[in-house]
């Protein structure tokens, strides 16, 4: 190795130059006095130096039928994470609405105050719903969608002689109307009566739920049915409203027993309304 000169810094570690020099030049050692750096010398054998053309790599090989094969599965992984991460935000945005909803009221909610809720940011909100109508429209269409859900599954496999229908029918409703969905529902009705778009959503997503509900009603109740879509409606709007009411009302220490006692006096009408169909017997 080439010496280096004395009482000179040491420079730092560079990267080796491949550079070809006559034989003269080796014994020497020199260093490149203009940029102070040491040059690592390859001994060469005599003669001129020869310039060698430059090494052609070969083109890369293209990818093969299975590497694409791969590489699409991977994307298709990526965009069906991607999209689950975005229904999974959406629904964290409709619970977080509902929540405000019925805690703070609809007047006072905000896009600022769902976010939070949420643990999101408001920005992330508006990329999913760019207003707050927004948000309340998919909300209710929500209560609604999971409301039957909820409903059906309280009366799966329902059978039985009337009275038997009667008694698990005005239990399972019951039991929807004392649902926070539902009571998320209750706050929004009432503030729509001072809020004309708020009334416009709760009508158009209203009448929308209400269809799937009565279609849904025929197919499970078809012993009531058969006496005609008018008398099956009306019973089933007066059972609704009934315990609408109930669900609103102020109890006291002793709501229990007399809930109960509703509950039954509801049961009772029911079962001679249906009685007194014709060709009930």
């Amino acid at each position: 190795m080439p010496q280096e000169i004395a009482g000179a810094p040491s420079p730092p570690p560079r990267r080796p130059i491949p550079i070809m020099y006559d034989r003269s030049l080796v014994a020497s050692g020199l260093r490149c006095a203009a940029c102070d750096i040491r040059l690592r010398i390859l001994p060469v054998a005599a003669g001129p130096a020869v310039n060698k053309r430059p090494v052609r790599t070969k083109p890369s090989a293209r990818p093969s039928a299975q590497t694409t094969r791969s590489s699409v599965r991977g994307g298709g992984a990526q965009r069906s994470w991607t999209a689950q991460k975005s229904v999974q935000t959406r629904q964290r945005i409709i619970d977080s609405a509902l929540a405000c909803f019925v805690e703070i009221g609809y007047h006072r909610t905000t896009m600022s105050e769902i976010a939070r809720r949420a643990g999101i940011t408001r920005g992330s909100v508006q990329h999913q719903f760019s207003t707050t109508d927004e948000v309340l429209r998919a909300a209710v269409d929500f209560v609604y969608r999971e409301s039957l859900r909820r409903y059906q599954s309280l009366l799966g496999g329902l059978s039985g002689s009337n009275e038997e229908l009667i008694e698990r029918g005005v239990a399972a409703l019951w039991e929807m109307m004392r649902d926070p969905l539902h009571v998320a529902l209750q706050e929004l009705s009432a503030a729509a009566r001072t809020s004309t778009a708020l009334r416009a959503v709760l009508r158009d997503v209203t009448r929308e739920g209400e269809r799937h509900y009565r279609e849904w009603a025929l197919q499970t109740y078809p012993r009531f049915a058969r006496f005609g879509t008018r008398d099956f409606y009306l019973a089933r709007d007066f059972t609704r409203f009934f315990l609408e009411g109930l669900s609103r009302w102020s109890f006291d220490e002793t709501s229990s027993a007399r809930i109960n006692a509703q509950l039954d006096l509801l049961k009772e009408m029911l079962r001679l309304y249906w009685a007194s169909r014709p060709g009930s017997a």
